[in-house]
């Protein structure tokens, strides 16, 4: 993907490395953004990144499977793709679709 994002005129670091990755996440600028990428969006050292990037102002924007997990509860932006999505027990087509973080996964009718 960074070879695609550069060719758009993007500046990106994609380090390999964890710690790498977590102490280039936490000097990106707030107008920077960290793309996390975790299936079960719970990978310990996606999180911690994720975090650190959250914590220098950068957006974070996250592709999983679940749309409550450690990184969906971290990131600014969500696209969950794929997976399923559990909630009371039903999966729900709703969560599927991209939502600011921290919003519902789903909608709720109130009575």
């Amino acid at each position: 993907m960074p070879p695609r994002l550069r060719a758009l005129g993007c500046p990106v670091d994609a380090p390999t490395d964890t710690l790498t990755a977590q102490l280039t996440a936490a000097q990106l600028p707030p107008a920077g953004f960290c793309l996390a990428i975790s299936h079960t969006g719970a990978t310990r050292t996606t999180v911690d990144a994720a975090r650190r990037a959250r914590r220098a102002g950068a957006s974070v924007v996250t592709i999983t499977s679940y749309a409550r997990s450690p990184l969906s509860e971290t990131s600014s932006h969500v696209l969950v793709a794929g997976g399923q999505d559990l909630v009371f027990g039903l999966e729900t087509s709703a969560s599927r679709i991209a939502r600011p973080a921290g919003s519902p996964a789903s909608p709720r009718s109130t009575p």
